[in-house]
């Protein structure tokens, strides 16, 4: 895992979604478009760490001041914006604004044909870059100008595909999503980004669906034919990740979070695969120091505090250990998703190999005639000998 120095020599950014000055449904697209191009391009830049489209979701329909997204999401900058469109033209204005003052250090306004939005997109991407006085590498110039495809009804059918994954997970809106990406394929199969997001698809699906876990195999297919198009595609790696996790492998998930942190070294949710990883491999050590950064650098999410609870058990540090669980539980209570029934079943089944990581290998366990069930007040359950009732479930997760 990248060291910490290696993390603060970055420049942090926010892109925020743009705001939509109409109330054309396209023009909501678009500023879509945007928001999801700038993420990926920056992401691409070595000297820049973004935050991602799950961290920036949830500002999407609230005003909230530069600054205090800058602290909850520690980042030295935020970019914000507006698009507004008239006919067959576009005006987009963007700025960057620094974290700790809220001042703008780079403002800048676009007249420009829809046809050359794309050109627009990677424009802002290098006056960005250069804003923030940060050093880009030839081959990270060339992705800049790199349009993600430029056929724009394929382009419009994956921003469909992206809007129907921001909303609460379904089977029925998983389905739609895929048709849609199907569909954008179909228009541009060289379409690198709608590969990996169908890859993610395919994975997110077997993570909330038990009974489609035959698709992993299908989630790792359409990340390789992603990464034979684009083979620093960040989304693909981390598409690849879910489906090695699904499958219990996680040599392979390693694998594949190191690709994404050599590429952005301070993503919260593949440093948490990183950190899943190595504990379910046998190696806590490795884990525990990111883990508590993690912890400290960001508050609103319960797994690295549920990691480190594991970290500190398996190294024998019993004190540690009572007190991250502690804040485990204060964090679990405070998350926003905490009642959603699929994100229960991810939790549950998250602990439940973690336990499985802990035990001893069979040939060492002393052999019993019959199988104890626990003490009801332990604070640690075993999950095949309790109820499977929904309130036993959530409170076996609680615990």
């Amino acid at each position: 895992m990248p060291s910490t120095s290696t993390r603060l020599r970055r420049r942090r950014v926010a892109v925020l979604h743009f705001d939509v000055l109409s109330s054309d449904p396209d023009d909501a697209f678009l500023a879509a478009g945007l928001t999801e191009d700038l993420i990926v391009d920056l992401s691409r830049v070595s000297g820049v760490r973004v935050a991602t489209r799950a961290e920036v979701v949830p500002y999407r329909d609230r005003p909230v001041p530069p600054r205090t997204v800058a602290r909850e999401l520690g980042v030295d900058y935020v970019l914000t914006g507006s698009v507004r469109r008239a006919g067959q033209r576009a005006r987009i204005s963007a700025q960057l604004v620094r974290g700790d003052d809220g001042q703008a250090i780079w403002t800048e306004r676009f007249d420009r044909t829809i046809e050359d939005l794309f050109d627009v997109q990677a424009e802002v991407s290098k006056q960005i870059v250069e804003a923030l006085r940060v050093a880009v590498r030839p081959e990270e110039r060339e992705m800049l100008d790199r349009a993600p495809t430029r056929n724009p009804e394929a382009y419009r059918l994956f921003l469909s595909a992206r809007a129907k994954q921001d909303e609460e997970y379904s089977l029925e809106k998983s389905h739609e999503a895929e048709a849609l990406l199907e569909s954008a394929l179909e228009l541009d199969p060289a379409f690198a980004q709608a590969h990996a997001t169908l890859a993610e698809i395919y994975a997110v699906r077997s993570f909330n669906s038990p009974q489609t876990r035959g698709e992993l195999d299908r989630a790792l297919v359409a990340a390789d034919r992603a990464l034979a198009l684009e083979p620093d595609l960040i989304e693909a790696y981390t598409a690849r990740a879910l489906a090695h996790f699904m499958r219990r492998e996680p040599d392979q998930v390693k694998e594949a979070v190191e690709k994404v942190l050599a590429l952005n070294p301070d993503r919260p949710e593949d440093l948490e695969w990183a950190a899943w990883a190595a504990i379910a491999g046998g190696h806590p050590e490795e884990a525990v120091e990111a883990v508590e950064h993690l912890v400290e650098r960001h508050p609103d999410r319960y797994r690295p505090p549920s990691f480190l609870v594991t970290c500190y058990e398996l190294l024998g540090r019993h004190d540690d250990m009572l007190r991250a669980r502690q804040l485990l539980l204060e964090r679990f209570a405070n998350s926003r998703s905490a009642i959603r029934p699929t994100r229960t079943r991810a939790r549950c089944s998250a602990w439940r190999w973690r336990r499985t990581a802990r035990r001893k290998p069979r040939s060492h366990r002393r052999s019993a005639p019959t199988r104890r069930r626990p003490s009801p007040d332990r604070s640690t359950t075993t999950w095949r000998a309790r109820s499977r009732s929904p309130e036993r479930t959530t409170a076996r997760c609680r615990s």
